[in-house]
């Protein structure tokens, strides 16, 4: 059988908004202890978002290359045509559509290649993608999360867990001054993967997200790829372009509430 079309199915942002949903709904008083126990998870699904995100703009490359190249036959078109339809040059757009078939390389690196395809420079957030790459990495490799029991100069039996190497640069980051790692006890005796259980964390690495698919939506070079892809991601509310506008609006009213009591 021969394919009539294709269409690819959208997850990245029914992951991410889990993510906004169970750490909203998780949301406690920050002026007592600024802790979230979705923050954890909200790390997880906000990288599987973003890779997630690629994935399908690289499927959704394919799709419209079948359609397109079968109704304005721009195959067919000199070079400096086929840039003015679809917004890139269609040996681009054939690189992006191949991006999917190759499961190496992390979310970051995916998302790297993804701007490179299109045409895209990097953003000005990409060392905070980088940080939440080693922050997610640090959560799933199990000999960053090994505990040390130890006795204290006082003979008291203690946790003590040394933060990761990568963890120094998460504490310039905050939320409405609200640092995103909390502070550590007298005792240096917190685990870090506690230590950044906070709203400020969930907050922004959600936001993170929200802001690298977005900045890739919106910078992708004007034409026919650029209008298939944000039909892609159309929302029933008009006053926002695409869902992940929607989701940043979200966040933005969460983060209000949270921290303008």
């Amino acid at each position: 059988m021969q394919p009539l079309a294709y269409t690819t199915s959208k997850i990245s942002w029914k992951v991410l908004y889990s993510a906004i949903v169970h750490a909203r709904e998780a949301s406690g008083d920050v002026s007592v202890i600024d802790l979230n126990l979705e923050t954890l998870p909200s790390i997880v699904l906000s990288c599987t978002a973003l890779e997630a995100f690629v994935n399908e703009v690289s499927s959704l490359s394919n799709a419209f290359l079948f359609e397109f190249e079968q109704v304005y036959k721009i195959q067919y078109l000199e070079a400096s045509q086929q840039e003015s339809v679809i917004g890139i040059s269609l040996t681009k757009c054939r690189e992006t559509a191949k991006i999917k078939d190759d499961s190496k390389g992390s979310f970051y690196a995916r998302y790297k290649q993804l701007l490179k395809m299109l045409g895209i420079d990097n953003p000005s957030f990409l060392q905070r993608l980088s940080d939440l790459e080693n922050l997610r990495h640090g959560l799933v490799h199990s000999k960053m999360l090994d505990i040390p029991v130890i006795s204290n100069s006082d003979g008291i039996i203690v946790y003590a867990q040394k933060p990761p190497e990568f963890f120094k640069h998460l504490k310039g980051y905050s939320i409405r001054s609200f640092p995103v790692v909390a502070k550590d006890g007298s005792d240096g005796s917190v685990e870090w993967t506690l230590r950044i259980s906070t709203n400020a964390m969930a907050i922004w690495c959600i936001d993170l997200t929200l802001d690298a698919i977005i900045y890739a939506l919106d910078t992708i070079p004007n034409g026919k790829l650029k209008d298939f892809i944000y039909s892609a991601y159309a929302t029933n509310d008009k006053s926002f372009v695409h869902v992940f506008q929607k989701g940043k609006s979200e966040v933005k009213l969460w983060t209000d509430n949270v921290f303008n009591k």
